[in-house]
């Protein structure tokens, strides 16, 4: 597994008092940190079956976040008839912009309740299909 690190300081002002807070990533611990101490926070791994991702039914029929980030747009809604390569939503993390594409043809039966702007982790099952009728 690969490990990988991102940091994050913030600075807030609250009653007139100044706040500095930091925010650290790695692996699957997020460190927060300020002038008080630090609290790790243990994130849990996803329940993945071998070493592409999820299992094969389910990436056959749903498209997943490729990567934590935020949802910048969901380009098709229930019931829309899609083909296999065909984009489906689109997410940004540290700048950059993923485009997820249908594993499959097929038609639209689930698409989760996102909105652009929303924070969306690694894994996270966005749409689903069914066979087309």
């Amino acid at each position: 597994m690969k490990s990988t690190e991102q940091g994050l300081r913030l600075i807030s002002k609250l009653d007139g008092r100044t706040n500095n807070v930091g925010f650290l990533t790695h692996d699957n611990e997020i460190h927060v940190y300020d002038e008080n101490g630090q609290t790790v926070l243990h994130l849990p791994q996803p329940k993945y079956q071998g070493a592409s991702g999820p299992d094969s039914t389910a990436s056959a029929n749903s498209a997943f976040s490729p990567t934590a980030g935020v949802m910048e747009k969901i380009l098709v809604s229930k019931g829309d008839k899609v083909v296999k390569g065909q984009p489906v939503f689109v997410v940004i993390a540290m700048k950059m912009e993923y485009v997820v594409r249908s594993p499959r043809d097929g038609v639209v039966s689930e698409v989760a309740k996102f909105v652009q702007g929303d924070a969306i982790g690694k894994g996270v099952q966005v749409v689903t299909l069914e066979a087309e009728s």
